[in-house]
């Protein structure tokens, strides 16, 4: 382009779907130009021809919208744990919610008085996976509980083991006189088991 530049005109072939500005100038010295479009959602690949005029000449293209990704719940996952005790889940998409709503994940457990969880978590916009927290009762026996994720017609679901109350064995107990600790070795069949000690008719005092 000289002198001025040059005012090429733009025309979108559907502008519900592609929306161009009127016209864009491009610079004296310059041969190319850049311009902002606007595109809406499609539910099926869709094209639509965008063309530019200038001095009595009419170039077309096209730009291709396709269909945003689906968005799934692709995986919920639960460690195991004792009965009594809580722990973070996880919720995670096939594709993050583009909605500034994000998406909204409903949580249903196959044992709710075993192991609970909130009806619902909250993906945000823009994010994959979001934790939870779900609460677990004491159990005699080892039970396997489901918990299913449901979202836009998707529904994924996780076991999550509520272990009994592990059984801790004191091998050794010794009482550190110059240092005043106590120094105990135990052995558990949990590998998280929590050990609880005190002083006889004072009640527990501290864990390990």
């Amino acid at each position: 382009a000289q002198g001025t530049g040059a005012v090429v005109a733009l025309t979108s072939g559907d502008a519900s779907l592609v929306t161009v500005p009127a016209s864009v100038t491009v610079l004296a010295g310059w041969t190319t130009m850049n311009f902002t479009a606007n595109t809406t959602s499609v539910a099926a690949s869709t094209t639509v021809p965008v063309s530019a005029s200038f001095n009595g000449t009419t170039v077309n293209s096209q730009v291709t919208l396709s269909p945003a990704p689906v968005v799934a719940v692709g995986d919920v996952s639960i460690p195991a744990l004792v009965g009594g005790q809580s722990v973070t889940g996880t919720v995670t998409l096939t594709n993050f919610p583009r909605a500034a709503a994000g998406a909204l994940v409903t949580l249903v457990s196959s044992d709710p008085k075993t192991f609970a969880v909130p009806a619902s978590v909250l993906v945000p916009q823009y994010v994959s996976a979001v934790s939870f927290v779900g609460t677990s009762t004491v159990v005699s026996n080892i039970k396997n509980v489901t918990v299913t994720a449901s979202y836009n017609g998707t529904s994924v679901s996780g076991v999550v083991a509520v272990n009994p109350i592990p059984t801790v064995t004191i091998t050794q107990a010794d009482w550190m006189t110059d240092t005043h600790m106590l120094k105990i070795q135990a052995s558990t069949t949990y590998a998280n088991s929590i050990l609880t000690y005190g002083v006889d008719n004072l009640g527990p005092i501290g864990t390990m």
